[in-house]
């Protein structure tokens, strides 16, 4: 028997609604960093804020996304989309890191 992997892409669709999403969350990043510099109990251990809120953001874009799939397509959002989700993601830091230095 034949072992074959169907490769599922985001349709276009999707990847404009995650580009949304993301350029969003930039435009949100100020509120991000007021509630973490408001907000920073010492147990959480954070010692580059900076960083920290880089990681909110990213996980907010994906946890939204994650939420939108599920809705519109009723099921989970494949693995092998997580992935390219991340991949997307992880290539615009920059514009978050950008958002997070003109805050202050």
């Amino acid at each position: 028997m034949l072992n074959t992997a169907i490769k599922m892409s985001l349709t276009e669709y999707m990847r404009g609604v995650l580009e949304n999403l993301i350029d969003q969350a930039i435009n949100m990043t100020p509120i991000f960093v007021n509630r973490a510099r408001n907000n920073n109990p010492p147990e959480f251990g954070i010692t580059t804020l900076d960083d920290y809120v880089l990681g909110i953001v990213q996980g907010s874009i994906m946890g939204t996304f994650v939420s939108f799939y599920r809705s519109s397509l009723a099921q989970d959002l494949p693995p092998n989309l997580q992935i390219e989700v991340g991949q997307i993601i992880f290539r615009r830091p920059k514009e978050i890191r950008d958002a997070i230095f003109k805050t202050g």
